[in-house]
């Protein structure tokens, strides 16, 4: 059962997508969260794929997709606000499985939801090529040249990060996946999640070989992300 409609966030509108099974017990549930100036249609072919053995949320940040704003006026801090939003949203479903929940992100996404993991009921925390940002950027409005970045090098303020101090503290467990040809997040980046996450239960580093940054509309890649995802949760 797919459902497509609008929630209000201090007055202004978040689209979202519920997608759940028809049976009324308690599933899994799964949010989603898309990657900067992305949408929640990058999710499509995992949403489908899992949609009839958990139930999975996921919603076009403020300033993208068919949400209310626009994306130069937001900031790191406000995606973040939103998220949060979100995942109460989330727990407050009546047929949530609460003690397996869990969180499939992507880029920006990742580094919003790694910090989602202080509310300490995610029990499973997924990050797909994952950003980090510096604790001076988080209230700066994301406008064209908003962050120093040397495309050429990967290279950004990417520490200190609220992103990474709260993987310090996560104590669930946690996948990263790397593109193996990806143009934006470097490996230094990667690893540092990585090394951050010292009290996890569980902690798994997956490479998707030949995949570039971004991959929702390279279908052969979304498969193998999928298969991974699969693999970690059930």
């Amino acid at each position: 059962m797919d459902k497509y409609f609008y929630l209000s966030f201090r007055n202004k509108k978040i689209f979202v997508r519920l997608s759940q099974p028809n049976l009324r017990k308690k599933y899994p549930a799964i949010l989603f969260i898309h990657g900067a100036s992305s949408n929640l249609h990058s999710f499509d072919l995992l949403i489908d794929q899992l949609k009839n053995r958990f139930i999975c949320l996921t919603f076009d940040h403020l300033g993208c997709g068919q949400s209310a704003e626009r994306f130069s006026d937001l900031t790191l801090k406000s995606r973040f606000e939103q998220a949060q939003f979100m995942l109460s949203y989330l727990l407050k479903i009546k047929n949530i499985f609460i003690d397996k929940i869990i969180i499939v992100s992507t880029s920006m996404g990742a580094h919003i939801a790694s910090r989602l993991t202080e509310s300490g009921k995610i029990g499973y925390r997924i990050l797909r090529a994952p950003a980090s940002y510096q604790k001076d950027y988080e209230n700066v409005k994301m406008t064209s040249g908003w962050l120093p970045w040397d495309k050429s090098n990967k290279q950004w303020p990417w520490k200190p990060s609220f992103a990474l101090e709260a993987i310090s503290k996560y104590n669930g467990n946690l996948l990263i996946v790397e593109s193996e040809k990806d143009e934006i997040i470097p490996g230094e980046v990667i690893n540092e999640y990585l090394k951050q996450a010292k009290k996890v239960k569980n902690k798994k580093l997956e490479v998707i070989k030949e995949a570039p940054h971004r991959i929702s509309d390279k279908p052969q890649f979304n498969r193998k992300f999928l298969k991974i995802v699969v693999d970690f949760i059930q």
